[in-house]
């Protein structure tokens, strides 16, 4: 399958500066070349996204993140035979919001694994320390990073590149350059002018391919819309009265 996303302007975190007025050919997963789109060759069959007005930008990375990210021991039973699923609906609220690589630094290896195996055999599309952490909490790190005086190209680059090369992952994802992975995002605003721009998204591409943002999660469990409590719930009184908590993650657990 081939695509061409055209004549948008490129932040690629590799320039200095973005490109105006440049088409990206995607072919299969991966970029084929990036050029003003007259220099592109012809392409009947390739699929066209008209970017003119837009600005593309790898997708999104988060270094640290846990998807099993509900560790209340009620949770915990309530899900005990489903924890593959919590982390499916958990990684697809990430790629909903522009989160195309996350890294889970503490969490249940072996439903883990599982869910990134069925992710790359195409038979799920993937996807905080809790969902809306998942949905807004990389937002929220970009918007501090602004506040702190972060050069908006650097912080996208600590948000893309960097941490693709902290993971050995810098052959192939984290900047817009022939040969990568095509994981982009499509914004309508220029993430460079506001920290707040990079929540105008338009549109996920992930390897190669556009997803469909608004079916995701394809089957929600914690966000769907809850039933009522039960007496017993209800009732319910943690038996950590002392404000203690179970054992996490070390990098996430706050005062």
């Amino acid at each position: 399958m081939q695509r061409i996303i055209s004549g948008a302007t490129v932040v690629d975190a590799v320039s200095g500066q973005p490109i105006e007025g440049r088409s990206i050919w995607i072919e299969g997963e991966r970029i084929r070349a990036i050029a003003k789109p007259d220099e592109l060759p012809a392409l009947p069959t390739a699929d066209i996204i008209d970017a003119r007005g837009k600005y593309v930008i790898p997708g999104l990375m988060n270094a640290n993140v846990h998807l099993l990210c509900d560790f209340r021991l009620e949770t915990l039973v309530r899900y005990l035979e489903r924890y593959d699923e919590l982390i499916a609906e958990a990684a697809q609220v990430a790629l909903k919001n522009g989160l195309t690589t996350v890294f889970d630094t503490w969490g249940p290896r072996r439903f883990l694994m599982a869910v990134r195996d069925r992710i790359n055999r195409a038979h799920l599309e993937p996807g905080g320390d809790n969902l809306f952490d998942l949905a807004g909490g990389h937002f929220a790190w970009l918007r501090a990073m602004e506040q702190k005086g972060c050069p908006p190209m650097e912080m996208l680059r600590a948000a893309t590149r960097n941490i693709a090369v902290a993971y050995g992952k810098g052959r192939d994802l984290g900047t817009i350059e022939p040969g990568k992975i095509a994981d982009l995002l499509i914004l309508d605003r220029n993430p460079l002018h506001s920290a707040e721009n990079y929540r105008s998204i338009r549109a996920v591409i992930k390897a190669g391919v556009p997803i469909d943002r608004d079916s995701l999660p394809t089957d929600p469990i914690l966000t769907k819309p809850g039933d009522p409590p039960s007496e017993e719930e209800a009732s319910y009184v943690s038996f950590l009265t002392d404000g203690s908590q179970f054992p996490g993650c070390p990098m996430c657990m706050r005062e």
